[in-house]
Order: structure tokens, then sequence, then C-alpha cells
């Protein structure tokens, strides 16, 4: 309940105060829910980069140019960034548990497929099939994803920031994991491993939806306009620096580990290497946050950040700029 207080000013008039409303306690149904739907997220995020240490080395040993490595990786995030608005616009009309559900068993289904591509002998087959699962996969993705916010905004109606924020952490550690995950399974057992794990993982974690997650129905929904978002000059540098940086991440996945491949080390030791790359992205991005917040200094850390990233690829190569022994 809402507590009231009376208040003596100095010229005797009495005034009401009233305090904020109390946030209700977590209960351990809240927290199982959460805990449902972040290892979901996890297992989503790992599926978009557990391929990173070794696939780009079997589709070269298949013959398939690194131009056509590169757009199987980006397949999957593009097929995510298109169906994720229409995922959120019939989400009232599908159900938020269904589509986590489906989107779920997709990605789980695509990960058992994409272990089994290796025996199709024919490079202009097995590249198709990749671009195929790929595409669905990231659909599936975007699907589990857009209904897991959808359901902790639901579920903590009076903790929405902090548990979406709880929920992208999981996004990171998706993301962390999986290329070091991926590399010590192909490592340990070839190429099928990883996926037949991280493929049966999603299809109990369907099972678990099940049971878990409640029928959430999304009501009274009205979508902005992204239009009048895009007429905002501020957004236009935001997103073209998001955009250029998300690409200094992204263009390593097709492309580090074969170039790892002269110094003779492990997938297991490759993945290590993207281990670092998101672990440090994960480590740092709430700091930053925090002292954007606190500072108001954006542009500058926009600045350095790019610069700092510029040199970090002209050093990765070496640049023969550098004139640095590779």
């Amino acid at each position: 309940m809402n507590s009231v207080q009376k208040t003596d000013d100095s010229e005797g008039d009495v005034s009401i105060t009233q305090a904020a409303p109390s946030v209700p306690p977590l209960t351990s149904r809240q927290m199982l829910i959460f805990t449902t739907v972040s290892v979901c997220y996890i297992a989503v995020c790992m599926s978009s980069v557990i391929i990173a240490p070794f696939f780009p080395t079997e589709a070269d040993n298949k013959g398939i140019s690194s131009v056509h490595i590169g757009f199987i990786f980006a397949t999957y995030n593009l097929v995510n960034c298109l169906t994720s608005p229409l995922f959120g616009k019939y989400l009232p009309v599908l159900g938020a548990k269904f589509t986590c559900l489906a989107g779920t068993w997709v990605s789980g289904g695509c990960n058992l497929l994409f272990g089994f591509l290796p025996k199709i002998s024919d490079p202009s087959t097995f590249l198709v099939y990749c671009y195929v699962i790929r595409g669905i996969e990231g659909a599936g993705c975007a699907a589990s994803v857009t209904a897991g916010m959808t359901i902790i905004a639901n579920t903590f109606p009076h903790r929405i920031a902090k548990m979406n924020g709880l929920y992208e952490a999981a996004a990171g550690l998706g993301l962390m994991l999986g290329p070091p995950v991926g590399g010590f399974l192909y490592g340990l057992g070839g190429y099928q491993l990883p996926f037949l794990v991280l493929g049966s993982l999603n299809l109990l974690f369907v099972v678990i939806i099940i049971f878990v997650l409640p029928p959430v129905g999304v009501e009274d929904t009205e979508a902005g306009s992204l239009m009048k978002v895009l007429r905002i000059p501020a957004v236009h540098p935001a997103l073209l620096v998001t955009l250029v940086a998300s690409m200094t991440i992204s263009f390593l996945d097709p492309t580090l580990s074969i170039h790892l491949q002269k110094f003779n080390l492990s997938p297991a030791l490759i993945g290590v290497e993207f281990l670092l790359i998101g672990g440090m992205y994960g480590i740092f991005s709430p700091i930053w946050g925090h002292y954007a917040d606190k500072w108001r200094t954006t542009r500058i850390m926009m600045i350095l950040g790019l610069y700092s990233a510029t040199l970090s690829c002209l050093f990765m190569g070496p640049s023969p700029l550098l004139k640095l022994p590779s």
C-alpha cells in the first residue's frame, strides 16, 4: 500500500506527501521464468557464432570462396534483422509463448541439420543448403528473442528496464561462449559434435518452455513510427557508428580462423580468440555505459572507440603499412 505522510510547514499549513509505490519482491515463479527465457537466449546466440572457429576452414576445404563464407555468416543476421519487426507485429496473434517455443525449436532443428552438411559432396549443393539453413535459423532466433522480451515485460512490470538489461547480458554470454565451446567440441568429436550438442539442448529447452513459460498476450499495443525516429538528426551518426563498430567485430567471424591457421593453432585455441573479443565487449559495455550517463561525453567516446578499432585492425593483420612481421 502507498503510505501518506503529513508535514507541517512554517506557516502552519499541513501538506500531504504521498510516497512512491513499493515494488513487490521477486517470486520464485518469476525467477524460473526469467531463467528459462535467458537460457534460451544464450543458446540461440551461441548458435549464431558456434561455427566461427572451424566452419571457414571446412568450407574452404569444400572449395567455397571466402566471399561466400562471409555471406553465409551474414545471412543469419540479415534474416534476423528482417524478421524481428514482423514477429513483433504479429506477436499478439501468435502468442509470446508459442513464438518463443517455435523459434527455439527451429533453431535447434537447424543446428542438427547444419551438422550433417559435410556429407554433401557437391560444393554448389553444400553452399545452397548453408544459405537456407542459416537463414531459417536466423528467423528462429528472431522469434525466440522477440517473444522472450515480451514475456519479461509482462512478468516483471515493475522491473522492465533492469530485467531487460540482464536479458541482454545473457546474449553477451551466449556470443562469448559460442566460439570456444564450438572449438572445443570440434576438437573433441569433429564437425558434427558441436551442432548435435547445441541442437539437442535447444530441443530440450522446447520441452521446458512448454511447462514453465506462461501464456502471454499483448494488448493495447501501439507501434511507433520509424520515419519519425529517422528524422532526428542525432540518430544518423549514431546509426553509422553502430554499423561500423558491428562490422569491425563481425567481419572477423569468417576470416580470423583461416588467418590463424598459419600459426598451427587448435580449434579450441582459435575459439579462445573469439572468447577474448566477446568477453572484452561484455565487460566494457556496462562500464562505458555507466560513464556515458555520468559524463555525458558520448561524442568523444564514439571518436575514441572508432580510432581504437582502427588501430586494432591495423595491428591484427598486421597492415603492410606498419611493416611488421606477420
